[in-house]
């Protein structure tokens, strides 16, 4: 959850001043940031053998082809997309500056999931 709010935050602050940033003190915040990611795939992984219940019933799914498949058909998707290195990707290719606020935008679409967390 902690990383889930530093990255709502994060991502927010890069895509708004993507263009005004230098290097003085950004080290600590892209070494927080390549920690949320490692929390996040290691988050990506776990969600392939989360059970859940079937629909109308108290029984719980624990097949593990299953879970895989609904997973990948309900929130894969959502949980890739804050894992992909953007930054890489902008350095390399040299994208202009509003593409690569889109970017960053892009993986604030996790931040639904937090404030699920939240209200469970």
């Amino acid at each position: 959850m902690l990383s889930c709010f530093f990255s709502s935050f994060y991502y927010a602050y890069i895509a708004a001043f993507l263009d005004n940033l230098n290097q003085d003190g950004m080290d600590l915040l892209q070494y927080l940031e390549k920690i949320t990611m490692l929390t996040f795939i290691f988050d990506l992984i776990i969600s392939f053998f989360v059970d859940y219940p079937y629909p109308n019933s108290e029984e719980v799914e624990k097949s593990f082809l299953k879970l895989a498949s609904m997973y990948l058909r309900k929130g894969f998707i959502i949980d890739l997309i804050p894992i992909i290195p953007f930054y890489i990707i902008i350095n390399l290719t040299f994208v202009d500056v509003k593409y690569a606020r889109l970017a960053y935008l892009l993986k604030l679409l996790r931040l639904p999931k937090g404030i699920e967390l939240i209200n469970t």
